[in-house]
């Protein structure tokens, strides 16, 4: 049987905290070890915790300060060790069915990967069915996790061999980039370009969209985020900064020098016209972006990429 580390984050999560929990311990043929940190809450998060710890030394509780959501999951991703067989994002509001880390493991092992990701059945508060989030398969694309993810970080399970080099010092993200692109915008995209990722078509998740959602499935105002862009400046190419970082700490593992250029360029279009250019007619960029293109061709001339 295999040790799992789940890795969750919370943050006044009291209400739904306990279904979460019982249904993590509830997984079948794994060794769950629950490594728990407080985003510091306000409210019973943390007596709850303490409630399931007591007597139970699989659960480790962290107490942190409030860093946000991004920092907080990759900080447990630091903080974990490294010799666990595999391991899993979980949020704070979901049920897990009882084969999801199972299946997950199955799929790492049979399809030699390094990231496991799956389908979400969505389910509204009060636990009711709405929707299954993908009717197709998801681009899997560095590229796609770039320009719009696809992936949800609370479906994520990935192998000890992912862990080491993620947790490593010189491969972290700054803190500066999880505020604008949050863990598992960072998961994809890393394992997009050095490993590769296993999508399960299948659902073994109960997603909870509510009105106090920390991250989930959000319609998306562009007028809003064009808005804040020009009024905020850290919010402004969070892209070309998540690339910056993915080139700068992943550049010798790339094999490929064509996704190795395309990288960079992505990273510094803006450096010069010529580079800008050849941006703007960049086509593959078209498939993987929500914006038109019209939008799109416009963030690339006033540097918002």
């Amino acid at each position: 049987m295999y040790n799992v580390a789940v890795l969750m984050s919370t943050y006044n999560g009291s209400k739904y905290l306990r279904e979460q929990i019982d249904s993590i311990l509830r997984q079948e043929d794994a060794n769950i070890h629950l490594f728990i940190r407080d985003d510091g809450s306000r409210d019973d998060t943390t007596r709850i915790i303490d409630e399931y710890i007591n007597g139970n030394d699989s659960i480790h509780l962290i107490l942190g300060e409030n860093i946000g959501v991004g920092r907080s999951f990759m900080q447990l991703v630091y903080d974990t060790p490294n010799d666990y067989d595999y391991y899993a994002f979980s949020d704070q509001d979901d049920i897990w069915l009882p084969t999801k880390v199972k299946k997950a493991i199955a799929c790492l092992k049979d399809k030699k990967v390094a990231l496991y990701c799956s389908n979400q059945t969505l389910i509204d508060r009060s636990g009711e069915i709405i929707s299954t989030r993908h009717d197709s398969e998801p681009s899997l694309t560095w590229e796609q996790a770039v320009c719009n993810n696809r992936l949800s970080g609370c479906t994520m399970v990935w192998t000890k061999c992912f862990q080491k080099i993620v947790s490593e010092n010189n491969r972290r993200p700054s803190n500066e980039l999880l505020e604008n692109r949050i863990h598992d915008v960072w998961f994809s995209a890393v394992a997009g370009l050095i490993g590769n990722i296993y999508f399960d078509q299948e659902s073994f998740i109960l997603y909870r969209q509510h009105e106090n959602n920390v991250v989930g499935v959000k319609k998306t105002n562009v007028v809003k985020q064009w808005g804040d862009k020009v009024r905020n400046k850290k919010l402004r190419n969070g892209r070309s900064k998540l690339c910056k970082e993915l080139y700068t700490n992943f550049e010798d593992l790339i094999a490929d020098n064509k996704i190795k250029e395309r990288l960079k360029l992505y990273a510094y279009y803006n450096q010069n016209a010529k580079m800008k250019l050849n941006m703007i007619r960049d086509r593959e960029l078209e498939k993987y972006s929500a914006d038109s293109l019209i939008g799109l061709k416009l963030k690339i001339l006033i540097d918002l990429f």
